[in-house]
């Protein structure tokens, strides 16, 4: 070959991955703001479906984004959907105008820092209810968003003329439509030659390691796979570029309302709940609050599933869960929606809702086996630890913490376990409440 060969420099700048430890809803939105600010984030990237809500505040209001990455907070970083994102176009329409009314901006300004690949697949009505047919919701406790009838719709696609992408849904629609396939272009090499720049990038995944289609407890799992490998897989980077993996996992890890399968050391919320209120210095939900749930939950289990077994579901087993499946997605919702406004108020400080579906989430607590398990898929750079405020109540929102709190022993024996039993990296980053300020990076404590 004729010409002179160009050397390209070594990126000193490895590429930052936000992954998921547990079942999902571990704030990877709070960790990635933290780490795009922190790291100075050029290129923020986003792949997989609409079924994840990652949540960042702006000025003190929560955005939960299901499409767009959450490092928009960030004025000059650019968004991208890699070639492994499915589009709703309703939700991503939602989430431009969010962004701009946040940012005091136009649609068109937030727009000039999106980039689409054209392999993106599309996520329509149809296969939304197409899953509400498939009844996947009730069965083994998905969001029941279709997500994988758009995965399975883009690969049986490749026989259509032309196929499901949405550089081929986008061609010729007008206005906002217009101006957004204006940003279509080959995401993955746009990565790759800005890596070669020296530009910081920061790959925000979705969903949780234990949800892993393949790894995980199948048929409980999602639709694709869920390791940090996974996302860089998906945006077209290499795993042979240099990297900084932060598996962001929760002290009482949470995962879907339903027959979602096994949890170990699962746990009715009203536990613990009064367990934090008794270690706090305060009331984290009032416990007259907590007697009108219970009992709102008790007339329900009696007038509606009567047949389903008369305690928590938190306790049920997974053969009562499979034989009651619609009781247990359903039954917490119901009692909740008959509760007076104040009251659901109070309940809300502290009982976590699907950001998707609205509905009351599962919680157990920490299970080191499956701490260990995800920390060896996965060997990641560093641990982000999050809900702290959940075992140490009494620092919770705390905007300041030090090493000689009683936390600190606890994120330690983390850090050793990860290094000792999975050859992972310590913990990296604590939180103590859902936002920024709350969040700490551990080199600053």
């Amino acid at each position: 070959m004729g010409g002179t060969k160009q050397a390209i420099t070594r990126n000193p700048r490895p590429i930052i991955i936000v992954n998921g430890g547990q079942w999902g809803s571990e704030a990877k939105g709070l960790i990635t703001h933290k780490l795009t600010l922190n790291k100075k984030v050029q290129w923020a990237v986003r792949t997989g479906t609409v079924n994840a809500g990652h949540t960042v505040y702006h000025r003190g209001t929560p955005y939960a984004m299901q499409q767009l990455p959450v490092s928009w907070i960030k004025r000059d970083c650019q968004l991208v959907l890699g070639p492994g994102a499915y589009i709703a176009p309703s939700i991503l329409m939602r989430e431009v105008e969010w962004i701009a009314s946040a940012l005091d901006q136009s649609c068109e300004e937030v727009m000039s820092r999106i980039w689409i690949d054209g392999n993106c697949g599309i996520h329509t009505d149809l296969h939304m209810q197409a899953a509400g047919t498939a009844d996947r919701h009730h069965s083994i406790g998905t969001t029941g968003k279709g997500c994988s009838e758009a995965v399975v719709g883009k690969i049986m696609g490749r026989d259509l003329t032309p196929p499901p992408t949405f550089a081929n849904w986008v061609e010729g629609k007008p206005g906002f439509w217009k101006m957004l396939a204006e940003r279509l272009c080959d995401t993955a090499m746009l990565l790759n030659h800005s890596y070669n720049s020296g530009d910081q990038i920061l790959v925000e995944g979705t969903q949780g390691t234990l949800l892993d289609l393949h790894l995980g407890p199948y048929p409980y799992t999602t639709h694709k796979q869920t390791q940090a490998a996974s996302w860089m897989a998906e945006a077209g980077l290499s795993c042979n570029l240099d990297t900084e993996v932060w598996s962001v996992m929760r002290t009482f890890p949470i995962r879907v309302a339903g027959n979602s399968g096994s949890m170990p050391q699962e746990m009715s919320l009203t536990k613990l709940v009064r367990t934090m209120n008794d270690k706090g210095q305060r009331e984290a939900v009032s416990e007259t609050a907590l007697q009108e749930w219970e009992d709102s939950l008790a007339i329900v289990r009696r007038t509606t599933f009567p047949e389903a077994p008369s305690d928590e579901p938190a306790y049920w087993s997974q053969k009562d869960r499979e034989q009651h499946r619609v009781a247990a997605s359903e039954i917490h919702k119901e009692a909740y929606n008959r509760l007076p406004p104040v009251v659901q108020k109070e309940l809300a400080k502290l009982f976590e809702f699907t950001t998707v579906t609205k509905k009351l989430r599962r919680i157990a607590g920490w299970n080191w086996e499956l701490a260990i398990r995800s920390l060896l898929l996965n060997r990641p750079s560093f641990i982000a630890l999050t809900f702290m405020n959940y075992l140490y109540p009494n620092q919770w929102g705390a905007t300041r913490v030090t090493k000689s709190d009683a936390w600190y022993k606890w994120s330690d024996q983390v850090s050793e376990v990860s290094y000792t039993q999975a050859g992972a990296g310590p913990v990296g980053i604590v939180s103590f409440g859902p936002q920024l300020e709350h969040t700490h990076m551990m080199d600053e404590v």
